[in-house]
C-alpha cells in the first residue's frame, strides 16, 4: 500500500472520529435525547443533501455545524425563527430578538440582539451554505471550506471529463 494511500485513509478515518466526537459531545452538551438525534437527522437529511450538493460543500460539515449551533434544533432560535447558525439581522427581511451572551472588554454579558428568521430550514442551509462557499460578502477568502474541489470534479463529471471519485477520495486540504 502506498504512503499516500495511507495517508489518505488516515485522515478519512481522523475525520470520521472528529464528527463523531463532536455530534456525541453535542448530544450531551445540549441534553438532547437520543430520539431528539435521530428525529433532526431524519427531518433535516434531504435538505442538507440537496443544498450541499447544490453549493458544492460536504453535507457531513453542514450537519455537524446545525446540530451543534442549533442544539439539535431544540434552540430557541431554531424553533421560532428557523435559524440554525445564529445568524444575525443584516438589516434587511424579517428578524427575532432574543437575549444573548456576547463577549464585550473581556466578560461575557447579556444582550438584547436581533437575529435573522428564515421561512424554513432550508433558507437557514441555504443562507450558510453561501457563506462556506462563498466566503463572507465583504471578503470572500475569509470563510471557504474545501467542497470547491468537489464541486469542480461534479462539473467535471457534467461536462465529460470524468474524475474518478471512487478511485481517489477527496479530501480537505490544508
Amino acid at each position: 500500500m502506498s504512503e499516500n494511500v495511507v495517508k489518505t485513509v488516515k485522515g478519512i478515518l481522523l475525520t470520521v472520529l472528529a464528527f463523531m466526537s463532536t455530534m456525541v459531545m453535542s448530544q450531551q452538551a445540549f441534553g438532547a435525547t437520543n430520539a431528539q438525534v435521530q428525529a433532526f437527522i431524519k427531518n433535516n437529511r434531504a435538505a442538507v443533501m440537496a443544498v450541499s450538493n447544490e453549493y458544492g460543500i460536504y453535507p457531513s460539515i453542514q450537519m455537524a455545524q446545525a446540530a451543534l449551533e442549533s442544539g439539535w434544533g431544540t434552540s430557541q432560535l431554531s424553533t421560532k425563527a428557523n435559524n440554525y447558525f445564529g445568524v444575525k439581522w443584516g438589516g434587511s427581511g424579517a428578524y427575532v430578538a432574543m437575549p444573548t451572551q456576547e463577549y464585550v472588554n473581556g466578560h461575557y454579558i447579556t444582550v438584547t440582539e436581533k437575529f435573522a428568521k428564515y421561512n424554513s430550514v432550508r433558507e437557514s442551509l441555504e443562507g450558510n451554505a453561501r457563506l462556506l462557499a462563498n466566503g463572507l460578502s465583504w471578503n470572500h477568502n475569509t470563510i471557504q471550506v474545501p467542497g470547491d474541489r468537489r464541486l469542480r470534479t461534479i462539473k467535471k463529471q457534467r461536462t465529460g471529463y470524468k474524475e474518478s471519485m471512487q478511485r481517489r477520495p477527496i479530501m480537505p486540504q490544508s
